[in-house]
């Protein structure tokens, strides 16, 4: 997330359902957007408002709130239309709180409890389920609980590394994709095998040595 503008909401008008909706819009208005967007002259951009309030339960509920940001923003850019999927933009605004030291000292926040703020894009990146998938099927491996996986496994230089369930190889794959694990990590078999009219490859993999 690109960050525009961030604030300490006052504990007196968080609890309230108002005053924290037009505390909302006061800082979407008056965040700097300039800095973060550049307008393109060619065709008129598309934009949709998200807000994520998390753990953190309010009267509002998080649509609603969305739709102040994205009244609020569209007051800025009064010529953008919106657009809820295809959109160039999408106009992110969260609130947590926080014990990091520093980040209360920056915002003048009194303690942990205070509820931040914070406005601005939100980054467009490929799901991270997708991520290193080279092949799908109806049982693959969410790769982040692949890397996880090959993480806690740990093996010693010598060991020879068997996944029994290898399917679509997903743990193998993220495991090799990786410089640490290129230098560590080498395939001494890869073996074509048939599992249920699927064929699907069997990765054996070895941990190289240290030295």
């Amino acid at each position: 997330m690109l960050i525009a503008s961030e604030a300490v909401i006052p504990a007196e008008i968080f609890q309230e359902a108002d005053p924290t909706c037009q505390f909302i819009t006061r800082v979407t208005e008056e965040a700097d957007w300039k800095e973060l967007i550049q307008e393109s002259t060619e065709r008129i951009p598309t934009f949709r408002a998200t807000f994520r309030k998390g753990s953190i339960k309010h009267k509002v509920p998080s649509q609603e709130i969305a739709g102040y940001v994205g009244a609020a923003f569209g007051t800025v850019y009064s010529h953008w239309k919106v657009k809820m999927t295809g959109f160039d933009y999408e106009i992110m605004s969260v609130w947590f709180q926080s014990s990091d030291p520093q980040l209360l000292s920056r915002l003048s926040a009194e303690d942990s409890n205070n509820v931040i703020l914070l406005v601005g894009l939100n980054i467009p990146i490929q799901d991270q389920k997708h991520r290193n998938r080279v092949f799908f099927g109806p049982t693959s491996l969410n790769p982040c609980i692949a890397y996880c996986l090959a993480m806690i496994a740990d093996p010693k230089p010598g060991q020879i590394v068997f996944d029994m369930c290898c399917g679509t190889g997903t743990i193998p794959i993220e495991v090799l994709r990786y410089d640490w694990c290129k230098k560590q990590w080498s395939t001494d078999k890869v073996i074509p095998i048939g599992i249920g009219g699927y064929e699907v490859y069997l990765y054996i993999l070895s941990k190289k040595s240290d030295e």
